[in-house]
């Protein structure tokens, strides 16, 4: 408990000095839109929790990709197996990694065969213009898989500029870092195209990778009034996954951590998107289209035939409207996708989904109310209607009061439904699983500052989960569980619009889930995934100008995990602290960046511990365009 008084010490103290230097600033992250296909809205008037990760936080942060910057957001369970992004699940205030939704530019990007492969993004962090955290679930919203919430990370966009950044960095176990990201200048064709490429030797036996990106956009402009949106992006990554699958679950209360596998992956994932947003005088109007393609090779052991191979094929055409009237802003969205999957040891299938969405906002001195339903058909699990309502109260021009309540679902992965080997089960019976997810809350803003609070609860039912009523048996996928999951959280948030003062952001976060009730039959003695969770949570992520040139910034979580493994509590449990020392010279930025200050053995996912003290250094440098 030492660490955890000293990180509260210092969240004192830096607030004491944030209340001696914030005077005349403004928070502009306050005034960032949020996208929502249909009907957009700033921050500070939103109806639910919403974080933002703007781009000056993403710039300095001691961070190498999007599941790390996640990290640290209170209320967000990054479980990374391993390092450099190579497999992460994301969990959402209790969620499990099938119950999250990750969307590029409000363009959903869910994997039908499993939530594994959920962050396999191709994109890099100099990509990213900010990220919206949606912490409620809410199927009106995004749609299915929102179940939990929700990350939106929105795109620097094409200019007019010529520019070109490129940084390398070399770290700590043979892991080396390129990348580049350039903006060719055009009137009728501006251009972002980005490039990655990691490798490294693996911190133990079987962990080493080799990941790469590319990502282009571009903007078509035919006519004054008319632009066609492009966005097109490949991912591939080859990892040893020891212990990644087959190792101990947390409900393997007598196994110890780190069982060793000769486990080995490869997965490549291709997106494509084009899209023709027309907006004449109060209407707007954007079709779209998108395909996703995933091909996943997993090998039980390394070198030897594969044992699993899949395919999934997801094409989506969709079309979001939007029009103000005096009544208000009414939005309304059709989609319909189909999806093609093949597999080695799952079934081969097809799937078809048609969708409608429906929302209006109406404002009314000062209260404004938000409602909207959506409408699911699927071709393997018929059809329903998912409504949701939000509600908010502007107490004065700073402070808020909102309320909501959005129902959600999720149908079941591929991977739920046919896979079967020798420690699981299959079940082509499953059923989608359902949530009614609840949040009170208030906001306050003024010079500089962003506080908030609130309470929520996700009440589920016939949720999936691997289960067993013996530990000889195997895991088997049931709808057996209720989970309903209740908890509190709070956000200080100071950013500074001066770049000469010495804290240049802090952000204090916690989340606590003081409620998780999960039921079951009573033969059921073991659950694999909706029963763990992260109940305790605190982040502190600071950004310090030292002099002129010379930045600091600091990301801290403190972490209390539930498990049932014995004699490993501790690893379930502490201080992880990451930290990079940065100096700006007009185009270059060189750094040195630790993670995991404190070396601090600690297990995210199925038993796997985490590096120790991990350095790199490196440097970045912009050859056209204007300074960092």
């Amino acid at each position: 408990m030492l660490k955890f008084e000293l990180l509260l010490i210092l969240c004192i103290l830096i607030l004491l000095n944030m209340y001696l230097v914030a005077q005349d600033t403004t928070l502009w992250i306050q005034e960032i839109t949020i996208k929502e296909n249909r009907i957009e809205t700033k921050l500070k008037e939103a109806n639910r929790t919403i974080e933002i990760i703007p781009l000056s936080s993403i710039k300095n942060a001691p961070a190498r990709n999007v599941a790390e910057l996640l990290s640290y957001v209170s209320g967000v369970d990054m479980r990374h197996r391993g390092v450099g992004g190579a497999q992460v699940d994301i969990n959402i205030r209790g969620g499990t990694f099938d119950q999250a939704l990750i969307l590029i530019d409000g363009i959903p990007l869910s994997d039908p065969q499993t939530g594994h492969h959920l962050m396999n993004l191709p994109l890099n962090i100099s990509d990213i213009q900010h990220i919206e955290i949606h912490k409620s679930g809410g199927a009106r919203i995004f749609g299915q898989n929102a179940f939990a919430g929700a990350i939106n990370i929105i795109t620097k966009r094409p200019g007019n500029t010529k520019s070109l950044e490129v940084e390398a960095s070399y770290e700590s176990f043979e892991t080396f870092q390129l990348r580049g990201a350039g903006n060719i200048a055009s009137a009728s064709l501006p251009t972002r195209i980005s490039v990655q490429h990691q490798t490294s030797a693996g911190y133990r036996p079987n962990t080493d990778f080799k990941i790469s990106n590319f990502f282009l956009q571009n903007r078509i402009v035919a006519t004054k009034h008319l632009h066609f949106d492009v966005m097109a992006g490949y991912n591939t990554r080859k990892f040893g996954g020891s212990g990644f699958y087959a190792g101990p679950a947390p409900s393997f209360a007598a196994l110890p951590v780190d069982n060793n596998t000769q486990e080995y992956e490869e997965v490549s994932t291709a997106f494509a998107a084009i899209s023709v947003p027309i907006a004449i005088q109060n209407f707007k109007i954007n079709p779209r289209y998108y395909f996703r393609q995933s091909v996943d090779d997993y090998y039980f052991t390394r070198g030897q035939a594969v044992f699993n191979s899949t395919k999934s094929n997801v094409h989506t055409f969709d079309v979001n409207s939007g029009f103000v009237s005096d009544l208000g802003q009414t939005g309304l969205g059709l989609l319909y996708q189909f999806t093609d999957f093949s597999s080695l040891r799952l079934d081969t299938t097809t799937r078809h989904q048609i969708a409608f969405f429906a929302e209006h906002k109406y404002t009314w001195n000062q209260l404004d109310i938000n409602a909207g339903i959506q409408y699911s058909h699927y071709s393997d699990f018929g059809g329903a209607i998912y409504p949701g309502l939000e509600a908010g109260f502007r107490v004065s021009d700073n402070l808020k009061l909102y309320g909501s309540w959005n129902q959600a679902f999720r149908i079941p992965t591929f991977t739920d439904l046919y896979f079967r080997n020798g420690a699981n089960n299959n079940n082509p019976d499953l059923q989608p699983e359902r949530a009614d997810n609840f949040e009170l809350g208030t906001r306050w803003s003024k010079v500089g500052y962003l506080i908030s609070a609130s309470w929520f609860s996700r009440v589920g039912a016939d949720i999936i989960d691997r289960i067993k009523t013996d530990v000889t048996q195997k895991w088997t996928p049931m709808n057996l569980s209720n989970l309903t999951v209740s908890g509190l959280e709070a956000m200080v948030n100071y950013q500074s619009v001066d770049d000469k003062r010495f804290v240049q952001k802090i952000n204090i976060s916690g989340t606590y889930l003081y409620s998780v009730k999960y039921k079951t039959p009573q033969d059921v003695v073991l659950s694999r995934y909706a029963a763990d969770n992260l109940r305790y949570q605190l982040s502190l992520n600071a950004d310090f100008r030292l002099w002129s040139k010379m930045g600091f910034s600091l990301n801290t979580r403190y972490f209390e995990r539930f498990t049932l493994i014995k004699n490993y509590e501790s690893y379930y449990k502490g201080l992880v602290a990451d930290t990079r020392i940065y100096w700006k010279e007009n185009k270059m930025m060189l750094y040195v960046q630790v993670n995991n200050l404190t070396d601090k053995k600690y297990v995210e996912s199925n038993g796997i511990t985490m590096p120790g003290r991990w350095i790199a250094i490196g440097a970045n440098i912009k050859v056209w365009g204007s300074n960092l």
